[in-house]
């Protein structure tokens, strides 16, 4: 009988993967319905194999960013990528059109002295006026398509996305990854949100203050710097009779097969070290005990330039006792730490809907998620860090 927990890799310098089920046993003669599997794949720590980056910075010079110490913070911030992108990534400079800087537009450019130089001119004489730009964010996705193919399937192309903007955006191209920072309380979020996930990227709200610029651009920088992995897909095959219900993906794309027994999960790319947790919900008839097989492929084109890379498969089973043994369903911390953080993503995103937010009425969200199942059985340390979570978006709304 497989463990409860189980993973599998090809080495240390390649993706791992990881399954676990929600619990260890389930009575023979009983099925289940929403039975969760937490999927977990992890990239290696070590940077030796970190893929080259394009990166498209769209920045707001909008009327309202000339609002006290606004620009002038943005300009330092991007001072700092520019310093810390290395010199086989590229940069290209994207103000808001129809501002007066259309002129101080930066094509896609190796990070040479010179050139960083020739950028941290550009970004220090950009000026504030005129109005919303709506266009943007595609004219970023366009620069990256109309690179060579070579580029495309060796380099990762991301956008970032900076405004302090009250605007709509609509039909978005979802070809790259734009992570989207929200400036100042004036923004709107739901629009920056839409961004980014349309694109399965990152939304942050940042006020003016140029140290937190700086700390959400370092953070979405490093992780850029110390991309592993590329083209990730996830692949999910039930055993007969079990089907999969549902998949909680957040923002990446995921489907499932007419028949509910193929399942995939597709990530952009991962960066040194990172986690990135996947729930499976399934459906499970009586006395099943092998459940699915988990697999996949990516890419990496410094280890493989062609070469498609494979996980090596985990298969996810439970004990099924007869009636007559003692059976005790505990739920995995672990899962129950990962459906406790679902739920307040959950909750968040739809007070994010609402016209005003109320830290009242998030700490009550919150109470309530950590006091239910998943919250009292969930690892300790997890509930901590979502704690955190939870002060840090409260400071931010005061």
């Amino acid at each position: 009988m497989a463990p409860l927990k189980s993973s599998a890799s090809s080495g240390s310098d390649k993706l791992k993967l990881e399954t676990i089920a929600s619990c260890k046993s389930i009575p023979w003669a009983e099925s289940r319905t929403g039975f969760p599997v937490l999927v977990r794949v992890t990239a290696p720590l070590e940077r030796t194999h970190r893929l080259s980056v394009d990166l498209v910075a769209v920045l707001d010079t909008s009327g309202s960013m000339g609002a006290p110490g606004r620009l002038d913070s943005v300009k330092q911030a991007m001072g700092f990528v520019i310093d810390n992108l290395g010199d086989d990534d590229r940069l290209s400079i994207v103000p808001f059109r129809r501002t007066g800087n259309d002129h101080l537009r930066y094509p896609l450019s190796e990070m040479s002295e010179e050139n960083r130089t020739k950028l941290k001119t550009v970004v220090n004489r950009l000026q504030p006026g005129g109005g919303d730009d709506l266009e943007s964010a595609n004219e970023a996705a366009k620069i990256l398509q109309q690179r060579t193919p070579d580029d495309i399937s060796s380099r990762i192309g991301r956008i970032i996305y900076l405004s302090d903007g009250t605007y709509n955006v609509k039909d978005i191209i979802p070809d790259y990854p734009a992570n989207t920072f929200g400036l100042s309380a004036s923004h709107q979020p739901e629009t920056m949100r839409y961004i980014s996930d349309c694109t399965s990227g990152v939304y942050s709200y940042v006020n003016t203050k140029l140290e937190n610029i700086k700390d959400a651009f370092a953070q979405s920088i490093g992780g850029l710097t110390s991309v592993t992995a590329i083209d990730v897909k996830i692949k999910l095959q039930t055993n007969e009779g079990v089907s999969i219900s549902s998949i909680e993906s957040g923002s990446y794309r995921q489907s499932i097969s007419a028949d509910k027994q193929v399942g995939t999960i597709e990530i952009n790319d991962l960066y040194a070290g990172e986690k990135k947790n996947f729930i499976v919900f399934l459906s499970i008839p009586e006395g099943k005990e092998k459940l699915i097989t988990i697999g996949g492929t990516y890419r990496n084109v410094k280890i493989s330039k062609n070469d498609i890379i494979q996980f090596g498969e985990s298969e996810v089973v439970v004990k099924r006792p007869k009636a007559n043994t003692p059976s005790r369903e505990v739920l995995h911390p672990e899962v129950a730490a990962e459906l406790a953080r679902l739920e307040l993503v959950e909750a968040v995103s739809a007070m994010a809907t609402l016209p005003q937010q109320d830290n009242g009425e998030l700490q009550s969200l919150w109470d309530r998620i950590r006091n239910s199942e998943n919250g009292v059985k969930a690892l300790k340390k997890s509930i901590s860090d979502l704690d955190k979570g939870v002060s840090a978006m409260q400071r931010s709304t005061r």
